[in-house]
């Protein structure tokens, strides 16, 4: 797994934990949707593109991330498919519009951990002056 300009990917002896960071949270959300697919697969999306369209709805802001990311690992694990484009309609601490142009895997995947879920043990997330930072951890 590489870091990538808006995550890094933090040692955990028996998960996999990152820090996510977004001027906003629409590019924390993205940065984070882009993390997990770093972590999914080692080879590019190339094949066919989908159009899909998310509204999600949550109490607070880290429930708000969670159901995010379980979203983009339910679509990897349904339809072989992780968004490379996001265009969010809107997005606040508790609603999220966004559709995400996704695509398929293209050839064989060097995969080293399957995800099993998105979890909210250890997840933090904080707001600054410069924009926000998430701490998440992927069950494995």
């Amino acid at each position: 797994m590489r870091n990538g300009p808006g995550w890094v990917f933090i040692n955990h002896t028996a998960d996999i934990r990152m820090q996510v960071l977004g001027k906003d949270l629409a590019e924390l959300f993205t940065n984070a949707a882009l993390a997990l697919s770093e972590a999914l697969t080692d080879n590019e999306f190339t094949g066919s593109v989908e159009v899909l369209n998310v509204k999600l709805e949550a109490n607070i802001v880290e429930e708000l991330l969670i159901d995010w990311l379980r979203e983009i690992l339910f679509f990897h694990e349904t339809k072989r498919i992780l968004p490379v484009v996001f265009e969010f309609k809107s997005i606040t601490s508790n609603i999220l519009d966004c559709s995400l142009t996704c695509r398929k895997k293209g050839g064989a995947s060097l995969q080293e951990v399957e995800i099993k879920g998105v979890t909210y043990h250890g997840l933090s997330i904080k707001k600054s002056k410069t924009g926000y930072s998430a701490k998440i951890i992927f069950d494995i």
